[in-house]
């Protein structure tokens, strides 16, 4: 369970039973349940589940909740995050849900994480990040004043952004499409 979506707060509240033919909001409903839930009344579409990495950072977030979770590509024995949100989430497929963080170059510091979601269209440049960035933390500089950077969390280090980063990510990801292992059983635990 997560209350801001960075893995800093990260904290285990158990493990959760789920079917393949279940769908992501009946597996909330399920999470919401749970001890942890119970007494805070959240509503299922306030709720937020994400793969946790084995690196313990959060990855892809599970959007459509009428979807089944095999067609989500659920494993067995995988971890999930659960993070109650203030209100109801509906994600397009576009959306890009970033934590943004901005450098105090002279104090060598960074600002609080603030949580930012973009419609980002289909295939967006680092322009139109650089842009949309801007006009979010209302800079006032060009896009050639902002610098963007991933924190990688196993390797301890800033990776710097660009367009051949960029392109080697795509070109590993073609690589590494693939469906479940085979003889996954129906039944599987999910820990949260």
């Amino acid at each position: 369970m997560t209350k801001t979506g960075i893995p800093e707060d990260f904290e285990y509240i158990g493990i959760v039973q789920a079917r393949e033919e279940q769908t992501l909001q009946e597996l909330k409903s399920v999470i919401l349940e749970m001890p942890q839930f119970v007494d805070k009344k959240v509503d299922p579409d306030c709720l937020r589940i994400r793969e946790m990495r084995k690196d313990l950072s959060f990855g892809k977030i599970y959007r459509g909740s009428n979807k089944n979770l095999k067609k989500h590509a659920f494993e067995t024995n995988m971890n999930i995050v659960a993070q109650a949100l203030d209100k109801p989430e509906n994600l397009s497929d576009n959306s890009l849900v970033l934590l943004l963080r901005k450098r105090q170059v002279d104090s060598q510091t960074y600002s609080r994480s603030e949580e930012w979601i973009w419609e980002a269209g289909k295939e967006p440049t680092i322009e139109d990040i650089k842009k949309a960035v801007i006009g979010f933390k209302g800079l006032e500089c060009g896009v050639e004043g902002v610098e963007l950077a991933k924190y990688v969390l196993h390797e301890f280090q800033w990776l710097h952004i660009s367009k051949e980063v960029i392109e080697k990510e795509r070109e590993s990801k073609k690589g590494k499409k693939g469906g479940n292992a085979k003889g996954n059983k129906n039944k599987s635990k999910r820990s949260v």
